[in-house]
């Protein structure tokens, strides 16, 4: 990963705060729509996700919220996104007006999200789809390691769960903002038994990862649907404490929120493995490169009929008539690209219990490189790169030849024009490009770090 000193620009600085100040208000004016009437909280709020762009001062981050009744929540670490409360009935008005806003990055809703599971009552004995992606043939090779963390991201993991226990570490309950990270739904510990459950214990069911340790961190209400803050939340608390893979058992489509969150985890050395939906439908969302997507296949190595597809798959993974754990120390069959994830983030950390050397980029390059490839030649829409293969991921990571990135990034100011003389406010926007990945740029003014912006695409206001 490189960093990107952006070059600089000349310009006339003479009544900036008063040019500035005067263009916000011009903005909010100039839109066609009415300023919005302050009403009590108690006519209702929702929240927003709101991101400046890099090197707005607080002065004016704190007259935008100002003009528009908007009161910040709080942040969210490593992002450099606010919560923000806002009047139920404005909200569509207000994300209006700020997607305008020069100032403004982000600008979402909180959204809720539903787990992306499907519920299935049959019992069976055999665990077909562990043979199917050859774990016994890894196993041989890497059971996983204690200090290889699994984030489970979900609705709590049941924490006195036979084949749960001895696994988890202590996490964080994000929805009440307390250390209870007990299973209140269902779901979680049905998602971190099919990455992490204990194995060879003579007892209940075996998973792909069963060395490694699960960190629970509740991100959801009681009837199980996840919100888009505390997903992003949950997963710089994660990469701050370590894991080495987060999953998330959600359909997570769109939300920029979730992938600066996501490429903060791969910042600090992890990769972010989500459910890729279970709605049968063609989402045009285009890839994400923070977050793999999973698609769900069955025991014949079909895709499963409730899978979602679209250009977003990064890989597939069994996901049909899952045997795992269950809430209440049980077990039972599931289906879904809930549990797709899951397996795929148990793939990813037996690849970094092998070798923990290797960057979040070549793991990935690994799973993709030996998955098997389904339906059409190469990639495609329903199965990614295809249907993960733990074996030969596995086999592949000891003769997997890391290199030294020497190539330099390459960084273009875009706007404004080389040599062109600004005065007042301006929004510079940046190109870069590594062939690794680029971190972030850095605006760098008179020699002196300005600003400094980590997600695509790069910009900043001066």
């Amino acid at each position: 990963m490189n960093m990107v000193e952006a070059g600089r620009r000349r310009r006339e600085l003479g009544g900036l705060r008063g040019t500035s100040a005067i263009a916000i208000i011009a903005l909010l004016i100039l839109s066609g729509l009415p300023f919005i009437p302050v009403l009590g909280l108690e006519n209702g709020v929702d929240d927003l996700l709101l991101k400046f762009k890099s090197g707005v001062s607080d002065y004016y981050k704190e007259k935008v919220l100002m003009l528009l009744g908007l009161e910040i929540k709080e942040e969210i670490s490593g992002t450099q996104t606010y919560i923000v409360s806002a009047p139920k009935y404005a909200i569509s008005y207000i994300k209006s007006v700020l997607s305008l806003n020069p100032l403004i990055d982000i600008v979402e809703e909180d959204q809720r999200i539903p787990p992306s599971l499907i519920p299935n009552d049959s019992y069976y004995s055999s665990q077909w789809h562990l043979n199917k992606i050859l774990a016994p043939d890894a196993w041989d090779i890497s059971i996983g390691d204690p200090n290889i963390i699994i984030a489970v991201l979900d609705s709590g993991v049941d924490p006195s769960h036979p084949d749960l226990s001895a696994q988890l570490l202590q996490g964080y309950n994000f929805y009440d903002n307390n250390y209870n990270t007990s299973d209140v739904f269902g779901h979680g510990t049905k998602v971190a038994g099919v990455a992490a459950a204990l194995t060879n214990n003579m007892i209940g069911v075996s998973s792909i990862g069963y060395q490694c340790s699960i960190l629970p961190i509740r991100v959801t209400d009681t009837s199980g649907y996840a919100y888009s803050s505390l997903l992003s939340k949950g997963l710089t608390y994660a990469a701050d404490r370590g894991a080495k893979v987060a999953v998330i058992s959600f359909a997570i489509f769109g939300g920029s929120t979730i992938s600066d969150a996501a490429k903060y985890f791969i910042d600090k050395g992890g990769l972010v493995v989500a459910a890729g939906g279970n709605d049968y439908t063609n989402h045009p969302d285009l890839d994400n490169p923070y977050i793999i997507s999973v698609s769900a296949t069955t025991s014949s190595d079909s895709r499963a009929s409730f899978s979602s597809y679209g250009p977003y798959i990064d890989l597939s993974a069994p996901g049909s008539v899952i045997y795992t754990t269950i809430r209440g120390g049980g077990y039972s069959s599931v289906s879904g690209t809930s549990f797709s994830a899951p397996l795929t983030a148990g793939l990813v950390a037996l690849i970094f219990s092998a070798n923990p050397s290797l960057t979040p980029t070549e793991v990935e390059q690994i799973m993709e490189s030996t998955a098997l490839d389904l339906g059409d030649p190469g990639y495609d829409v329903y199965y990614g790169y295809g249907r993960i293969d733990a074996s030969r991921a596995l086999m592949s990571v000891n003769g997997f030849v890391t290199y030294r990135d020497t190539d330099p990034p390459s960084v273009t100011i875009t706007h404004p024009n080389d040599g062109t003389t600004v005065s007042g406010s301006v929004t510079i926007s940046v190109d870069a490009y590594d062939n690794d990945c680029v971190s972030r740029v850095e605006l760098y003014k008179d020699g002196v770090l300005y600003a400094m912006d980590n997600t695509t695409p790069f910009s900043f206001y001066w």
